[in-house]
């Protein structure tokens, strides 16, 4: 039956959308290029404009936003439709078949009615534990586990402007965050969230989430949020008292942390 369908949410950034001609299911589709791609210091190619509604005339495609990568358009989806959710959303990516999941698995999970992070490890030598440097492992139920050291961030292509450290953001987010020495999170940020998941928190917090990461296409804090979504949706943390009011351009952010530091501390967490 229709109603027994989860709803999709795709971000697509110029991906090719026909393996999702077979799925007949409620659906959105953010179109993150439809105005193309101009080449910058972050950006090295340029895309043109994506035309996805001529190319795919049957499939429900909307504008999207450049900035914040897919999550963004996460965080649009809840935004826009907080007091209308479906029972559960499918979040994904355009490209998330054979980049992230086969087409088998992701047809095993898509009606979940449980809180689901779609990955699938047996694809790919990653799904060993990586004994040498201890960065990464698989738990017990098939998730990723990464070490908590912020390895991402204070790249030159990925602007940090708010935050530069796991830590911090997540301090900042939440009163009664504690420090983990592993991060449980979907690399790529594809999940299946029932609403009250999501309900857990109000819709300024989402507000705030998104003017975190989408000042920029390739904001440091998108790859930040990427590993916070997991702990944000299965878990039941405290809001900060900060994220209860929108935050403006006067809104006070922690110091972000000296870069020469940061990346002596990364060194040392690798030992």
């Amino acid at each position: 039956m229709q109603n027994d369908k989860n709803f999709i949410c795709i971000s697509c950034f110029n991906e090719d959308l026909s393996w999702f001609r077979e799925f007949d299911y409620p659906h959105i589709i953010y179109d993150k290029c439809f105005a193309g791609v101009k080449k910058s210091k972050y950006y090295p190619y340029e895309i043109p404009p994506s035309k996805l509604r001529e190319k795919y005339p049957k499939m429900n495609i909307t504008n999207g936003q450049i900035g914040g990568y897919n999550i963004n358009e996460y965080l649009t989806y809840i935004i826009s439709n907080y007091y209308n959710l479906p029972d559960n959303i499918v979040f994904i990516k355009a490209n998330i078949i054979n980049r992230h999941v086969s087409l088998n698995f992701f047809k095993s999970i898509i009606d979940n009615k449980f809180f689901t992070s779609i990955e699938e490890w047996n694809l790919s030598i990653l799904g060993k534990t990586n004994f040498l440097n201890k960065s990464y492992f698989i738990s017990n139920d098939g998730g990723w586990n990464e070490l908590n050291n912020s390895w991402y961030l204070n790249k030159r292509k990925h602007p940090n402007k708010f935050f530069n450290n796991f830590n911090t953001f997540m301090n900042f987010i939440f009163k009664s965050y504690r420090s983990l020495k592993y991060i449980r999170f979907c690399p790529g940020a594809n999940y299946v969230v029932p609403k009250k998941n999501i309900l857990k928190y109000e819709l300024i917090f989402y507000k705030n989430l998104k003017y975190i990461i989408n000042y920029s296409q390739l904001s440091g804090e998108s790859h930040i949020l990427e590993r916070a979504l997991y702990t944000i949706w299965d878990q039941d943390l405290q809001v900060a008292d900060i994220m209860k009011k929108p935050f403006n351009e006067f809104t006070v952010f922690p110091k972000k942390e000296n870069v020469l530091k940061a990346n002596i501390r990364k060194l040392i967490s690798r030992i």
